[in-house]
């Protein structure tokens, strides 16, 4: 029988050799369903709430998962030589795209004051002067990101090449080889074209009562831009840095041009000499447009 005070449960009996002998041993003994061992009062543990010790991470919300995958996908897009070029190639086609519709617009100067003037007008308070703005945040984004993917770029494969060992045998066309160069002073110029012109800073094109007009349909008086252009190119130092400027953006446009064309894959051996003509056709007409306004003010006297 077990002894008293003693759980049966507790109790292990032994028997020892023939003669039958058990022993009752009445050490307590630790049952499957005991009570798991807590941490000592001066542990750190000890101090958490229960419900801490079992507690499951919380779940993320969907749109952080969304921004971090987002995030990856843009870093490893960037990362590579390819996303960089695509950066370049689509930012160029904005830019090739705005030259042209930028110098059709100018050349409407040559149709007299109050086309330009009406010209004018028209951008300036198109969408009630909102849209003028937007449009200049678009084309300062495109002309940023385009100049960053660019040196990025280049500084990535002149980083990946070792020198060559005989550089007479790289075969680079002249506008490849300046591309910084010509792109860094074409931003210099844009710079600069923007404070003349746009910002008006440096100038009296905005305080003097000869650069006020009026415009047939439109109440009060507006400003005479037609007549800014012609002081301003009558200016010779303007006039010569514009001519420079386009020069380069001529040299920038024949090569940068073919390498759009390259990147989006539409150009092959059979297309190449055909590409080559058309980058070479738009830059002509580019660079012919837009030197054409400044000569004929500064040397042949238009608008006088």
């Amino acid at each position: 029988m077990p002894s008293d005070g003693v759980d049966p449960a507790s109790e292990a009996i032994q028997e020892a050799g023939n003669g039958g002998i058990r022993s009752i041993s009445t050490t307590p003994q630790i049952l499957p369903f005991a009570s798991p061992i807590l941490p000592h009062a001066d542990s750190p543990l000890e101090k958490l709430r229960p419900a801490t010790y079992f507690s499951a991470r919380p779940a993320r919300p969907l749109s952080h998962i969304v921004m971090n995958a987002l995030t990856r996908c843009l870093e490893t897009f960037w990362s590579s030589s390819i996303g960089k070029k695509l950066v370049v190639a689509l930012t160029g086609i904005v830019l090739v795209l705005f030259l042209a519709g930028h110098l059709i617009g100018n050349l409407v100067v040559f149709m007299g004051p109050e086309p330009f003037n009406a010209y004018a007008y028209f951008l300036h308070h198109m969408l009630h002067g909102v849209g003028i703005w937007v449009f200049r945040a678009v084309m300062i984004v495109m002309l940023v990101a385009h100049i960053v993917a660019t040196v990025a770029l280049t500084r990535q494969n002149r980083a990946a090449r070792k020198a060559y060992e005989h550089p007479a045998t790289i075969q680079a066309s002249k506008s490849s080889r300046t591309m910084i160069l010509s792109g860094l002073t074409i931003l210099a110029f844009v710079i600069y074209h923007m404070l003349h012109f746009t910002a008006r800073i440096g100038n009296e094109y905005n305080s003097l009562d000869r650069y006020k007009t009026t415009l047939h349909g439109v109440k009060g008086e507006v400003h005479n831009a037609w007549l800014m252009v012609i002081d301003g190119f009558m200016w010779a130092p303007a006039t010569i840095f514009y001519v420079i400027a386009m020069t380069l953006l001529c040299s920038h446009l024949m090569h940068g041009v073919q390498s759009i064309f390259q990147t989006i894959g539409f150009r092959s051996k059979k297309a190449s000499s055909l590409i080559k003509q058309i980058s070479i056709g738009y830059a002509l007409f580019i660079w012919l447009g837009f030197i054409s306004i400044p000569l004929a003010i500064l040397v042949f006297g238009f608008g006088r």
